[in-house]
């Protein structure tokens, strides 16, 4: 009982999820669909009323009595039927396009409410995205099961009250057959449903595949170790596992609905060969042998669609609770309700600060560390050391397994998390290239000041895309990449559009992050970058991920990373005194510049 009322409220929330995405249209076609339901047993009345009446008297219809106007109300509900179905079609197929929509937006409001970015990490997470968002079928055939569930019920009842004039058993012996036929079929949807994990996954592998050697970023290197043909093959080896087990599951429905079909004609076929031999004995009418055939295709009609709707019900309403319940999730809250001050006086502190992601290796363990407010902290490490993932914790994109990170004096954790997250300012090592206009790629760094042309043309110029601008065919509304045939930009040409959009806060912001802001540019740019960065964090919290030592140089405080933990911190003269790692690994570096401006 428990299951059954779980089951029940996820079909009402199924339905109210149409109804939300178009009240009138969803309105609309359930009802027109209940009526096309009801049409179909008064038209099989009428049709068996007109052909007694025309037997008992042929002179009749001339009269323009009650008869004839029976004849002109089939002739009317005929042309209604054949009228509403491809406006109800219509209606179907923008109702499901409605409610795919309202989904998505449900989607980015869910998006929205996780407070840091470890969904977004989780495989899981994407999974369920993917099966909601692109599963066009699954909101199609919830729209077909609802209303057919509607429509069954009438067409069953109006079948069986037809048919109980004529032969009352009929109605109960398609009933009984139709049982072990749900059963049978309830079993057989389980182990062919398309949406199972090992179909997903070929279709996945296959997705792939085709789309490597069609991939403009993949364009390069595919081209330059000839990998077409190699990814071609594994398209083809993929694309055939998954044809063969949907054509298995095909061969399963085939002989199922073959068997089926069969068994259910023949005692179709006694049944009404018993009512046509009364008739021909005179124990019956002939409009009701008429009544009793379209009454029975009725029934029959009705009985399929609504078992047919218990039968794959159960598998979809795996579906349906999957997405009742990812878009009813409520996501932990941790934020709290400080505002920002609006002046700083302590940067960031970490004590005895772990993380790991999703209780694997630990990536960070800081038992200790202070990131000074006022100056530039640079960080610096191999790769793996986890100086990504320490940037994200300062910005609560996630949050430590242990241990407390401070700004201000305060826990992170007792800050209001979008003033907070309005307080600062980053670029991203994976920053994203929008595929929109200059302009846009910049504005949105603040869209409190989106509108805001001098805003965009200085943040353009401190984050040295002004150039770039002057050079593009229309200046900041010069649309960029080339999903929609912009203007293609180099790598480190976007990388200062996004260093651009960052300084679109560099008035605002008191905490500035930047993971590897140089890595696509030159010497020249990097140390233009490093000196206005020193000007803006002269008030504010500036940290920096670099793998340049040269760039480290210039800071006024750098923290080594290994292996997550902090080996050393200092000044890079103090750094380079102590002769340990990071001098080490400055040597080494600039060794390397040496060597290669040597040999050029």
């Amino acid at each position: 009982m428990p299951e059954l009322k779980k089951t029940a409220s996820y079909a009402w929330w199924g339905i109210k999820l149409m109804y939300r995405a178009n009240p009138r249209r969803a309105i609309f076609v359930l009802s027109v669909r209940l009526m096309e339901s009801t049409l179909g047993p008064l038209l099989v009345w009428l049709s068996a009323m007109v052909i007694d009446g025309l037997i008992r008297d042929y002179s009749a219809f001339s009269e323009r009595g009650l008869f004839f106007w029976m004849v002109v109300l089939f002739v009317i509900l005929t042309i209604l039927v054949e009228v509403l179905e491809p406006i109800v079609e219509m209606n179907k197929k923008l109702l499901t396009v409605q409610i795919q929509k309202h989904i998505d937006e449900l989607l980015m409001e869910k998006a929205n409410e996780f407070e840091d970015i470890a969904p977004f990490d989780d495989q899981n997470f994407y999974n369920k995205i993917k099966v909601i968002r692109h599963n066009d079928y699954v909101t199609e055939l919830w729209l077909d099961m609802t209303s057919n569930t509607f429509g069954g019920l009438v067409q069953i009842i109006g079948g069986t009250i037809l048919i109980w004039t004529v032969f009352p058993l009929a109605p109960v012996l398609f009933v009984i057959m139709a049982l072990p036929r749900v059963f049978a079929e309830a079993k057989l949807n389980n182990v062919t449903f398309e949406g199972r994990a090992e179909v997903q996954e070929l279709r996945r592998r296959s997705e792939y595949y085709m789309s490597i050697p069609l991939s403009h970023e993949l364009a390069n290197e595919v081209k330059m170790y000839g990998l077409t043909s190699f990814f071609k093959k594994k398209y083809k080896d993929a694309s055939h596992e998954l044809i063969k087990m949907l054509s298995g599951d095909q061969r399963k429905w085939t002989l199922h609905n073959m068997g089926w079909g069969i068994a259910e004609a023949a005692v179709s076929g006694m049944v009404l060969l018993l009512i046509v031999s009364q008739a021909s004995s005179g124990g019956i009418a002939v409009g009701a042998l008429l009544l009793f055939i379209g009454a029975l295709y009725q029934l029959r009609e009705g009985i399929n669609e609504l078992f047919a709707v218990f039968a794959i019900g159960a598998r979809e309403m795996v579906n349906l609770r999957n997405m009742a319940e990812f878009l009813s999730f409520q996501s932990p809250k941790t934020s709290g309700s400080l505002p920002v001050p609006a002046r700083i006086h302590q940067g960031f502190v970490l004590e005895q600060v772990k993380f790991s992601y999703k209780g694997q290796r630990e990536i960070l363990n800081i038992d200790h560390l202070m990131l000074p407010h006022g100056k530039v902290t640079v960080l610096v490490g191999d790769n793996g050391a986890g100086k990504s993932t320490l940037v994200k914790l300062l910005l609560r994109m996630l949050h430590a397994d242990s241990g407390s990170i401070y700004y201000n004096g305060m826990p992170l954790e007792a800050y209001d998390m979008d003033a907070f997250r309005s307080n600062a300012t980053a670029v991203f090592q994976d920053f994203v290239r929008y595929e929109a206009t200059m302009n846009t790629n910049i504005a949105v760094g603040d869209m409190e000041h989106y509108k805001d042309m001098d805003a965009v043309m200085r943040s353009a110029v401190l984050g040295g895309a002004d150039g770039i601008a002057a050079k593009l065919p229309q200046g900041y509304e010069t649309e960029l990449g080339r999903f929609f045939g912009g203007t293609p930009l180099s790598g480190g040409q976007w990388q200062r559009v996004a260093m651009a959009r960052a300084y679109m806060r560099d008035q605002s912001a008191q905490v500035l992050v930047f993971d590897e802001p140089t890595s696509a540019l030159d010497p020249y740019m990097e140390h233009e970058v490093m000196r206005r960065l020193k000007q803006l964090g002269q008030n504010k919290t500036v940290v920096i991920i670099s793998h340049r030592l040269s760039t480290a140089r210039l800071a006024d405080h750098i923290v080594l990373l290994q292996e997550g933990n902090v080996l050393e911190t200092g000044d890079h003269l103090t750094l380079m005194k102590r002769g340990g790692v990071y001098a080490e690994l400055y040597d080494m570096q600039a060794s390397k510049y040496q060597e290669a401006g040597h040999n050029q």
